[in-house]
């Protein structure tokens, strides 16, 4: 086992053992909860299942009857990595870095959630990204998202909501507040 490790994941995420702490690695990566920006609701999915080897002969009733929640949105996502300790964890592999961090904005942009697809069919990718590089301490701009979009064209409400925050702190950030 390594004080450092040599795979991605671990320098990024991190690493706890509780009863070697000398082997604990700080994560370079946090990753927001994804937040709607929009009212949404759940909705309820009742279904039942059969036993297809149920022949009738003792019993016709349903082998399982259920609900599942379920839910669509467009969703706020939130995930910043320190360069600089992803190296420091990569034991001063920039080059894997920066592998790894084009990797996790590909994934980002491109991964659905896998459960539930013969149901939900859940398969959209990012319709909007920003990327910064900087030394500036990282903020999320999920507060655009306190009074919720709504209208007819809800990405390009959400959109605006958050460029305008985005205006905004920057603002602040160049009167020094």
């Amino acid at each position: 086992m390594r004080h450092k490790p040599a795979a991605a994941d671990v320098a990024l995420f991190g690493r706890m053992l509780a009863a070697v702490p000398e082997y604990n690695v700080d994560a370079a990566c946090q990753v927001a909860h994804a937040i709607t920006v929009h009212a949404a609701e759940v909705e309820d999915d009742y279904f039942t299942a059969v036993d297809d080897l149920n022949t009738g002969d003792q019993d016709r009733g349903a082998a399982h009857i259920g609900e599942s929640g379920f839910g669509a949105g467009l969703f706020y996502l939130y995930i910043c990595i320190d360069r600089q300790q992803l190296v420091e964890n990569l034991q001063g592999n920039s080059e894997l870095a920066d592998q790894a961090i084009a990797a996790m904005a590909e994934a980002a942009v491109k991964t659905s959630p896998k459960g539930k697809q013969n149901s939900f069919g859940s398969r959209a990718h990012a319709c909007y990204v920003l990327a910064e590089k900087g030394n500036q301490q990282p903020r999320s701009l999920s507060t655009a998202y306190l009074r919720p979009v709504t209208g007819q064209d809800q990405t390009l409400d959400a959109i605006r909501a958050w460029s305008a925050k985005r205006k905004r702190l920057m603002m602040l950030m160049k009167q020094g507040r």
